[in-house]
């Protein structure tokens, strides 16, 4: 919905339509073109004086057709040479405009020099003139009434055409005007004639009329040309405008794309970092050897589960173990069996981790843990004794050891619904206590504690455990 505007606005707005458009005076409009120091109204006159200048082809075949027509009218054997001077004379001042046009159109011109050429074309206007009043005393019979009113009437006429075409020169049209018609109307009104007198008259009322016509002729055309000259100006400008605009709107496109593509690294940068950490992180929470989860995140997690067990009330088991006599096996076959062999109970205890909370991790050496949330002594037992069997089932030959004749391990294992007053460490302390016990029973055993937090809970034995 359009805003309505303020009453006092539209009473403005209609006193503007109201007030009466000013009228101004041919004087003052005359005054106000040749006297204002504007480069426009300058530019103006030169520009319309160049272009009554290419036009001045048209003036010298006007001139000699109409100077033969009245000669052959006028001649008289008699003045055969006036007339032949005559000639010459009156059609000389359009040759020298021809002359002026044709050396001021054959390249550019320096104001001053422009100047000069303007004024010799405008003197040239006015003696031109005084050659066609010379007519009217050189080349007819100082009684033949017909014949002068005749050439009078030639020059009206001859007079009317320059001020319909030269009107941009207004000064010089002013000049011929005068020199052409005042000595004529002078003349004739003291020849004493009354016909004479009356054409006297005549002419001395069609100088200021036709003067009129001229300066009016005159601001008219000026104020096309300085209208037509502030419109390319403005043109001028608007096109400086738009192309600053195009120029301003490419370079916001061009800040706009090198944005897009500073914030296209950026986000790559970020991905690629990202995905850095997390590797990084993931690698710092494997264990190198073995490929499963290390001693630091065995803690990180221990530590979670803990106090999740401890809001739920929920048991969380532990299973700690390690391979009987690794130092005897590592001595026998060496470090790279060694490796082999802690690579091998890994991967069982990782398979071991079915469930999503479920870690099975290296805790130092030849020592890994099984953490499982939620699950009770008795299932921690069958998944310890499941890795048991199935490493002695891998059947590894380790001679060295006293348990069997086959790369075995022992285990302990503890379950324990956190309380406030129990910690993490107590949980470890247990298994690692039902562990010691293992292996002081001969290894190759899975044994538990009940995780009394003063670590002298029974142990049990569990050698062999149904699935």
């Amino acid at each position: 919905m359009t805003p309505s505007k303020p009453e006092g606005t539209e009473r403005a707005a209609l006193g503007e339509l109201d007030r009466p458009v000013e009228r101004r005076s041919v004087a003052e409009d005359l005054i106000e073109i040749y006297t204002r120091d504007s480069e426009v109204y300058a530019q103006a006159r030169r520009e319309r004086f160049a272009t009554v200048r290419q036009h001045t082809g048209l003036d010298v075949l006007g001139s000699v057709l109409a100077s033969i027509a009245l000669a052959v009218f006028l001649y008289r054997p008699e003045i055969a040479s006036t007339v032949w001077l005559w000639l010459v004379a009156v059609n000389a001042m359009p040759a020298l405009r021809l002359y002026l046009s044709r050396s001021s159109a054959r390249g550019a011109v320096d104001p001053d020099h422009e100047l000069q050429i303007n004024r010799l074309f405008a003197l040239s206007l006015v003696i031109g003139g005084g050659a066609w009043m010379a007519a009217f005393f050189l080349l007819t019979e100082p009684g033949a009434l017909p014949q002068r009113a005749s050439v009078a009437i030639w020059l009206v006429g001859s007079s009317a055409w320059v001020v319909s075409a030269y009107s941009l020169v207004l000064e010089a049209v002013l000049g011929l005007l005068f020199v052409q018609m005042i000595p004529i109307a002078v003349h004739l009104f003291f020849s004493g004639e009354p016909v004479q007198q009356l054409f006297a008259i005549g002419a001395a009322v069609f100088v200021p009329c036709m003067s009129l016509v001229a300066i009016r002729n005159n601001i008219l055309l000026m104020r096309g040309a300085i209208t037509e000259l502030e419109r390319r100006e403005l043109v001028s400008e608007l096109e400086e405008e738009r192309k600053a605009v195009v120029a301003l709107n490419r370079e916001l496109e061009q800040d706009i794309e090198r944005r897009r593509l500073v914030e296209s690294d950026l986000r790559e940068a970020k991905t690629r970092a990202e995905s850095l950490a997390e590797r990084l992180e993931k690698l710092s929470a494997l264990d190198g050897l073995t490929g499963i989860a290390n001693r630091r995140r065995f803690d990180q997690t221990l530590q979670r589960e803990w106090s999740r067990a401890l809001r739920s009330q929920k048991p969380l088991a532990l299973v700690l173990g390690d391979i009987d006599y690794f130092k005897e096996y590592n001595d026998r076959y060496g470090h790279q069996a060694g490796d082999a062999a802690l690579r091998q109970l890994a991967q069982l205890l990782e398979r071991s981790a079915r469930r999503g909370g479920d870690l099975a991790a290296r805790y130092g050496g030849e020592e890994f843990t099984l953490l499982m949330p939620e699950t009770t002594l008795s299932q921690a037992v069958k998944m310890a004794d499941l890795v048991r069997e199935s490493l002695q089932q891998l059947g590894v030959p380790h001679d060295a050891s006293k348990a069997a004749h086959v790369l075995t391990a022992s285990f302990g294992v503890t379950a324990m619904v956190p309380t406030e007053e129990s910690s993490p460490t107590q949980l470890v302390k247990a298994a690692d206590e039902a562990l010691y016990a293992a292996k002081a029973q001969g290894r190759n055993i899975v044994l538990t504690s009940d995780g009394s937090s003063n670590g002298s809970g029974v142990l049990d034995s569990h050698s062999s455990i149904d699935r």
